[in-house]
């Protein structure tokens, strides 16, 4: 809950309000200061920083540069649609390489919870599903990455920020819920 708000919601909140009134420059100030926050939160929550969340930052101050060179905060509004880019090569990556990335990563978690995941006997249907899955959120993320890109260049900041808080997380929430539907229904027709 609170990584969504420092590394997604707030980010994007703060963005839109602050270049839309004072520009790029403290549009930039105020994303790095979120970063540094979410730094900082996963540091004290988890003991360690992810190398996404670095990764993340790090685009966050290059494009940040720029944005400020050029005045234009629009290079500062292509660092989700790059993140995502990068999410659906890797995606596409391993469903290429037949990877069971998806799948491991959801039993290790669920493992961790003290949760059996898959039912016995049913693992090969798993396997088969996640594979799917792979290439549909490969697709997904493409998608949205391009739309996000586009809305950079012809949007409103508000708007942008619409489509980056409330457009990505509704529509990935409704993309989760067609894959379990598809899931349940693999599962009862097997």
């Amino acid at each position: 809950m609170w990584a969504l708000l420092f590394g997604v919601v707030l980010p994007v909140v703060l963005f839109a309000i602050i270049d839309s009134f004072y520009g790029p420059t403290l549009g930039m100030v105020a994303g790095l200061v979120c970063g540094v926050g979410e730094i900082i939160w996963e540091w004290f929550s988890e003991g360690h920083v992810d190398s996404l969340t670095w990764g993340s930052n790090a685009l966050l101050l290059g494009l940040g540069l720029v944005a400020v060179l050029t005045q234009k905060g629009m290079w500062l509004k292509l660092q989700p649609s790059i993140m995502e880019v990068v999410f659906a090569g890797l995606l596409g990556y391993f469903w290429f390489k037949n990877n069971d990335f998806l799948l491991s990563a959801i039993e290790l978690h669920t493992k961790k919870l003290g949760i059996a995941f898959i039912p016995d006997g049913a693992r090969p249907i798993f396997q088969e599903h996640y594979q799917a899955m792979t290439a549909r959120m490969s697709f997904f993320f493409a998608f949205h990455a391009a739309l996000s890109a586009w809305a950079a260049f012809r949007w409103s900041t508000f708007a942008w920020a619409m489509l980056k808080g409330a457009g990505l997380t509704g529509s990935f929430v409704i993309y989760g819920l067609v894959e379990n539907m598809i899931l349940s229904y693999t599962l009862q027709h097997r």
